[in-house]
């Protein structure tokens, strides 16, 4: 079973950190029980306290976003792996474009052990 949370920022608007941590740490260790994969899903806005919580829980954390490529003057599109478990992770950003077929990785930086 293959599962995506979207928008965790709607879930944990109301309420405390500490519940909604918990929350989390329940949600992903169930759907782990069951063999499931999750996507939680949080957009820039949430606050910083929730983040931590989901973070905290995941088992993974990759952050999407776009910014302006001062030498090229122009918008790209990049992710950074924050955190993948016993798994060894690019160290620098991995630039991708969104194509009808879906999600394209035109090119990775440099891998390191986050162990």
């Amino acid at each position: 079973m293959n599962l995506i949370l979207d928008n965790l920022s709607v879930f944990g608007a109301t309420t405390d950190a500490r519940r909604f941590r918990d929350q989390m740490d329940t949600l992903v260790y169930k759907l782990k029980q069951h063999g499931s994969t999750t996507l939680l899903v949080y957009d820039e806005d949430v606050q910083e306290e929730l983040k931590n919580a989901v973070t905290h829980s995941s088992f993974g954390v990759v952050r999407l976003f776009r910014r302006n490529n001062p030498f090229t003057d122009s918008r790209e599109r990049v992710m950074e792996i924050v955190k993948m478990r016993s798994t060894k992770v690019p160290s620098s950003y991995i630039f991708y474009e969104l194509t009808d077929s879906g999600m394209k990785i035109t090119g990775a930086g440099k891998t390191n052990s986050t162990k």
